[in-house]
């Protein structure tokens, strides 16, 4: 599969699987348009990150929840959309990257993040 020439060399990573699914994406406006689906890589090419390779790829979510949870919890979301796709092998693969949040008492992840990678 020919993936993105952004994508570092290790990426995407081996256990990344290849997917039929529904996932969901924060889009800006009421209909998705092409800067909606840009990686951090893409978006701040200079910038240094913990992982290239997740900031290379795209946050999706499985369940509609997982974008509920984070429009409740992070203010910049608040105003933004869910777009949801059905996506398949051809679109490239994905690997489970659970986002740690702190909570009071500790750090809680939010489940069903995924890293689309193409």
């Amino acid at each position: 599969m020919k993936y993105r020439p952004h994508l570092p060399d290790d990426c995407p990573p081996k256990d990344a699987k290849s997917v039929f699914s529904f996932v969901y994406r924060m889009i800006s406006g009421e209909v998705p348009v092409p800067e909606d689906f840009l990686s951090f890589r893409e978006l701040k090419p200079d910038k240094s990150y913990p992982s290239d390779c997740i900031a290379s790829g795209l946050s999706v979510y499985t369940e509609i929840e997982g974008i509920k949870r984070l429009k409740r919890r992070i203010p910049r979301f608040r105003k933004m959309k869910a777009a949801k796709a059905n996506l398949n092998p051809e679109h490239g693969t994905m690997k489970n990257t659970p986002i740690p949040l702190i909570i009071p008492g500790g750090y809680k992840q939010i489940l069903n993040h995924l890293s689309f990678l193409k």
